[in-house]
């Protein structure tokens, strides 16, 4: 389900919940439409040409295509480091607590957050 059409604790209008939705997919199509645009033009360069009326346009379609596979596998790398990073964040977390350590993983000790000695000592210098 979208994040705009998710129910939140504040209740929306319709002519409210039409904007937001409205709003979130025109920045995503923008953004999707920038992004391979962008490609585009880096494929354009990589055949060897920056004129698109002078260009083999088969060379340019594998190129594009190429980047096109290569942004794919970028942005699942990106995400796959993303979800790796929060997943040994709660394990660290979970970690804490069951040394005893629990006020320090909620409160942020363990990261030198206020309360903690390292900020402590900070203070006292």
């Amino acid at each position: 389900m979208p994040i705009t059409f998710q129910p939140t604790l504040m209740p929306r209008s319709r002519l409210d919940q039409a904007l937001i939705t409205g709003i979130s997919t025109s920045l995503n199509y923008a953004f999707a439409a920038l992004i391979q645009d962008s490609l585009e033009a880096v494929a354009l360069r990589g055949a060897g040409r920056t004129d698109p009326t002078k260009v083999d346009r088969r060379t340019w379609r594998r190129v594009s295509i190429g980047l096109d596979l290569a942004a794919v596998g970028a942005g699942l790398a990106a995400v796959e480091q993303a979800l790796r990073a929060a997943e040994l964040e709660r394990k660290r977390r979970l970690d804490a607590a069951k040394d005893g350590k629990a006020a320090e993983a909620v409160d942020g000790q363990a990261l030198g957050g206020p309360g903690s000695s390292s900020s402590k000592a900070a203070s006292r210098s």
